[in-house]
């Protein structure tokens, strides 16, 4: 896994079959999108409630709230 640091960033390619253009997203914007989809996972219980799946909203206690932000790692494969 890599770490990505704030000089770093994702770019994005776009191509129409003669022209190409580079969308690059630094991380700080990359946080933005994707901070409230991350601690909305590491929070989620886990409990298999039988009330959680009939009434398809879980009333169980989240997980992990007190997890604070250390990184964001990029994984190729």
């Amino acid at each position: 896994m890599i770490k990505l640091t704030e000089k770093d960033s994702i770019d994005v390619m776009f191509a129409d079959g003669t022209n190409t253009t580079t969308a690059c997203i630094p991380l700080s914007k990359i946080k933005e999108l994707i901070m409230d989809e991350a601690y909305e996972i590491i929070t989620r219980p886990e409990c298999n409630d039988s009330s959680c799946a009939v009434n398809n909203f879980c009333e169980c206690d989240p997980i992990n709230e007190d997890m604070e932000f250390a990184g964001i790692y990029v994984s190729v494969g």
